[in-house]
């Protein structure tokens, strides 16, 4: 579990007050291509989501670009159309949501079922 420290300075006082701001990205490793491997991270997927802040919706494909707010990770939001519409997430490289917009990662449930 990735742990940062965020420090914050009081002007009416000396003391110097810190946070802990936690994530659970590096949890996440990428992920194998394959069925089991997707299968597992649809379950992962819920809890994992609730962490990370929406930086991007896709009007057709749903597909979504969500950032951690605590380490700065990138991820894709895909929904598995073979697993029954199911949504997981995929660890993306940093991009600009313009960027993204225009052309999002290719969804590993489509490299799975085509290959």
């Amino acid at each position: 579990m990735l742990t940062r420290l965020a420090g914050f300075y009081s002007t009416t006082s000396t003391v110097i007050m810190s946070r802990i701001v936690t994530c659970d990205c590096d949890r996440f490793q990428p992920m194998e291509l394959s069925s089991d491997a997707l299968k597992e991270r649809i379950k992962q997927t819920p809890r994992f989501l609730k962490r990370l802040e929406i930086v991007g919706e896709h009007d057709r494909s749903k597909n979504k670009l969500l950032k951690c707010e605590s380490c700065g990770q990138h991820w894709q939001l895909a929904y598995a159309w073979s697993w029954g519409d199911r949504k997981y997430l995929f660890e993306i490289p940093e991009i600009d949501r313009n960027e993204w917009l225009e052309e999002q990662f290719q969804k590993p449930d489509e490299l799975i079922v085509y290959s």
